[in-house]
């Protein structure tokens, strides 16, 4: 596995080579939910539409209550310096439904992925993909959550 909590698994010995070419790629979790289950965005920023109304003058309890009700139990819940909420789930289900969310213990908010903490970078290693083209790696790889590829020349 490229690192725990990443988008999915990348053989990096599948032809048996290593040490030859070094490709980078990044993943990123599923936003499309006709795809595979097991990527879906886990961490999500709320952020209130309102300057007047901050999510951090809204009591803790209201607001945990107010994501069990659209959500269900969450992982996790943090407020951020900026007093926006950081919430990580742990389904696809609740990753759809947190992402509908407009509205949370009487304040106007507006859920969106976390730009970062849903992606992360591996490397791959392997001679025989040295001469396939960047599009047919990408395509083999997309059901494994690979949203990109990147070349390391040296």
């Amino acid at each position: 596995m490229v690192g725990e909590g990443c988008a999915g698994r990348i053989l990096t010995n599948q032809y048996g080579f290593s040490n030859f070419n070094i490709l980078t790629t990044k993943l990123k979790k599923n936003k499309e939910p006709d795809r595979n289950e097991n990527y879906y965005d886990r961490w999500f920023v709320i952020q209130a539409v309102d300057d007047d109304k901050s999510l951090s003058k809204i009591s803790p309890f209201a607001v945990d209550k107010a994501l069990k009700c659209a959500v269900e139990t969450v992982k996790s819940i943090k407020c951020l310096r900026n007093e926006d909420l950081l919430v990580e789930v742990g389904s696809a289900s609740q990753s759809r439904s947190l992402n509908k969310i407009n509205n949370l213990a009487g304040c106007l908010v507006t859920a969106s992925p976390h730009r970062n903490l849903n992606t992360c970078k591996g490397v791959i290693r392997c001679r025989a993909l040295i001469d396939c083209p960047k599009d047919e790696i990408l395509e083999e790889l997309k059901s494994q959550g690979v949203t990109d590829i990147y070349y390391i020349l040296t």
